[in-house]
């Protein structure tokens, strides 16, 4: 049986048990029944990532996913970068997914560009997708270089155009804090791209 991969590559994971918290087209979805988890995947992709992001996707896609956990990912991919195996780009802005497992997901909303180096931005969208996916436990996964132990998070390059700066520890932890209404401390593991 599958289960969520513990290698994703480049992940700076934070589990937390947390409490509630330019144009857009969100799905009309109702709010859902309240699962045992909500996970939400900030993909920070914008960047030479955005394959890896890709792949990645498709590995939580594969996932054995039961009612009682929902995986929601939201992703800036560089749409300067070609797909692998296609003739087109990574799209332009943040593609949020709901990954439904079984090999599938589907789009819940679609928004133009954001800096995904941007603390107000991660809150944002963690906060709409813990509000419209309910659950009585959330974690929080913080995709991109896995560079953590190094004093930061991100890198966001605008589709190429930019030299990115990236969120310190202390951004991340008061994006968290915004989110529980609490203080937190804030711990982070990264995992290898492949397993040892």
């Amino acid at each position: 049986m599958r289960t969520f991969p513990r290698g994703i590559f480049g992940v700076f994971f934070l589990s937390l048990a947390l409490f509630t918290g330019a144009c857009t087209r969100e799905s009309s979805l109702p709010s859902q029944e309240r699962a045992e988890w909500t996970i939400f995947v900030y993909g920070h992709a914008d960047h030479n990532l955005s394959n890896s992001m890709l792949i990645d996707l498709r590995e939580m896609e594969a996932a054995n996913l039961s009612s009682q956990v929902r995986v929601i990912a939201a992703i800036d991919y560089d749409s300067s970068q070609d797909i692998p195996g296609t003739t087109g780009n990574y799209p332009d802005g943040t593609v949020v997914y709901e990954i439904l497992g079984g090999g599938q997901s589907r789009v819940i909303a679609t928004y133009p560009e954001q800096n995904f180096d941007d603390v107000n931005v991660m809150v944002d969208l963690a906060q709409k997708a813990f509000n419209q996916f309910p659950s009585k436990r959330r974690g929080l996964v913080l995709w991109d270089h896995g560079g953590a132990w190094d004093g930061g998070y991100g890198g966001d390059t605008q589709n190429g155009t930019v030299r990115p700066t990236s969120m310190t520890v202390a951004d991340v932890k008061s994006a968290v804090t915004t989110l529980l209404g609490k203080s937190v401390r804030a711990n982070s593991t990264s995992w290898p791209s492949t397993p040892a």
